[in-house]
């Protein structure tokens, strides 16, 4: 009996160490083809939609999501997933392709009423350094009205 469970365990924790925190979602559209997988895509909600595109930009070598471009037909329901996400990677790369995501967004979701823009924008500063040109860019968009780095 012990080996029967100490074998379901084994396997368990194999399974687990192999898919890397890999949503279950996105295992189900690996066995699509890539238009069966982006139409499903776009039937999931915004919350599953952005942690499936972190996931790929955090996992595939180079960094890329076959997804990430139909996060903005979310409209301005994803934005502040991607904010909230982009304020707690630590992956320079994720924080600016979430906030240039963001940025894509229409209609344009930008306002930082609830501080999640400059969470953001102060964290591609953090991974980037407080001289990164790509993090420079995104505050000139994103906070036009600011003139220094986002603390």
């Amino acid at each position: 009996m012990k080996a029967a469970i100490l074998s379901l365990c084994l396997a368990v924790i194999s399974v687990s160490a192999c898919s890397g925190g890999k949503p279950k979602e996105l295992r189900n559209l690996e066995g699509m083809s890539l238009e069966q997988a982006r139409a499903q895509f776009q039937t999931l909600p915004p919350d599953i939609q952005v942690r499936i595109v972190v996931w790929e930009l955090e996992h595939r070598r180079p960094s890329s999501s076959r997804f990430d471009y139909l996060l903005d037909k979310n409209g301005a329901r994803v934005g502040p997933l991607l904010l909230a996400e982009a304020a707690q990677t630590g992956n320079l790369t994720v924080n600016v392709t979430l906030l240039l995501e963001f940025a894509q967004l229409q209609p344009s979701p930008i306002s930082d009423q609830d501080g999640r823009l400059s969470a953001a924008l102060s964290r591609c500063f953090e991974l980037g350094g407080r001289n990164n040109r790509e993090c420079w860019e995104l505050q000139r968009k994103l906070a036009p009205g600011s003139q220094r780095e986002t603390q």
